[in-house]
């Protein structure tokens, strides 16, 4: 007896490939399989087992990842780079045991300043031009009259 259900994503054998398929009827001795291929008659004898599931939250994750790499791959490790810089910029605000004390106005400027040199980085990391299709140049811009906004001035 078969513990699959009309539903079930399933893995099978058809000929010397596995495929993976959704079941839409089931019979006593066969069944009938939707894959990107089309429908599949197979006995139950060729049912492998239940496919993996992934989950949503999995497969943002791995979506995420793989756009992760990519960016870092375009980019280089823009992280690392803006936590060195800005450690130099504030090191008149150390307390000399590893912690700072920044006045309340720079920090709108710091969170300016971090996304600037995210796109710094950019221009950078790739001197013939952005692999990302983006321009740094311009979202520059758009950070100089933010700043400018922010500046009241």
């Amino acid at each position: 007896m078969n513990t699959f259900k009309t539903g079930d994503e399933i893995l099978f054998e058809y000929g010397e490939q596995t495929l993976q398929g959704r079941l839409v009827n089931t019979y006593p001795d066969h069944c009938i399989v939707e894959t990107e291929k089309g429908s599949y008659t197979i006995g139950w004898n060729h049912v492998v087992d239940k496919a993996p599931v992934t989950s949503t939250f999995e497969q943002m994750g791995q979506e995420l990842g793989a756009f992760v790499d990519k960016k870092q791959a375009a980019y280089g490790d823009s992280v690392s780079k803006a936590s060195k810089l800005m450690k130099v910029f504030l090191e008149e605000y150390e307390n000399g045991d590893g912690t700072y004390t920044i006045p309340e106005e720079l920090l709108d400027h710091i969170l300016l300043q971090v996304r600037i040199i995210d796109k710094q980085n950019r221009i950078f990391s790739n001197p013939k031009g952005d692999l990302m299709d983006e321009t740094p140049y311009a979202d520059l811009a758009g950070y100089g009259l933010l700043g400018k906004r922010n500046s009241g001035k």
